[in-house]
């Protein structure tokens, strides 16, 4: 069975954007393997709920379980990075962590944030950074005709203002898209995971109005790299 291997920082990471494409995987007789490296014990908590911040971390990775069940996930592998703290973190380790993953899925499909970090956050771009050598490792050391490829998460032409402007910074764009994917079929599937990450309504909720932000997906094909006169694909799994 082909895999498909998504690299995030926080529990709601998968939930935010790759969740139409991962379904669509999923459908097309995928294997589905999420990495989340932290707990996401430092997010802020949605005002209407009253959890104890001592146990946000706890409260999220059952989020991202339910989650996980609403997509279809086959195997979600967490970490207990500080969250926060990736940027920090050994990176050598953290990359390795990745490359073991690698061997033991060798996953068709390797998904993760831009270097950008979509926003600018500073886990998202080291979790961006360490999957990027991660995958640079496994492509060296075990070469085939079988090539995998890397895509990161990008959004649609114009949604980067909307993000910067929701963020506290002003941040690069995401790289281009390359890849643009009709998903409105898992529409309520994306509603379904982000519904289960209740503690973050408060950050994806903001994003809701943006139709298109649950019917298309929006990815940046770093490997192989896309060509200037290449049209953008239109799917993953043709």
């Amino acid at each position: 069975m082909p895999t498909i291997l998504s690299v995030w920082a926080h529990p709601d990471d998968e939930a935010f954007g790759p969740v139409g494409v991962l379904a669509q995987a999923r459908a097309a007789g995928y294997r589905v393997v999420i990495i989340t490296a932290t707990h996401g014990e430092r997010g802020d908590i949605s005002p209407e709920l009253e959890i104890d911040p001592e146990h946000l971390g706890s409260v999220r990775l059952e989020e991202l379980h339910q989650a996980c069940q609403a997509i279809g996930v086959d195997r979600s592998i967490v970490w207990d990075y500080p969250d926060g703290g990736l940027a920090l973190a050994n990176a050598t380790e953290l990359r390795d962590k990745i490359v073991e993953v690698l061997n033991a899925e060798q996953p068709e499909i390797v998904l993760t944030f831009g270097p950008d970090g979509i926003y600018g956050h500073p886990d998202h771009i080291a979790i961006s950074m360490a999957t990027t050598q991660a995958f640079a490792q496994y492509m060296a050391l075990n070469p085939s005709s079988e090539q995998p490829r890397l895509y990161y998460q990008s959004v649609a032409p114009g949604s980067d203002r909307v993000i910067n402007a929701a963020s506290s910074g002003d941040f690069p764009d995401p790289l281009p898209a390359t890849t643009i994917i009709d998903v409105s079929e898992f529409a309520e599937t994306k509603r379904a995971a982000l519904d289960a990450h209740a503690t973050q309504r408060h950050d994806w909720q903001q994003f809701l109005d943006n139709y298109d932000w649950f019917n298309t997906a929006y990815l940046h094909r770093v490997y192989p790299s896309f060509g200037l006169n290449d049209q953008p694909e239109t799917t993953l799994f043709a």
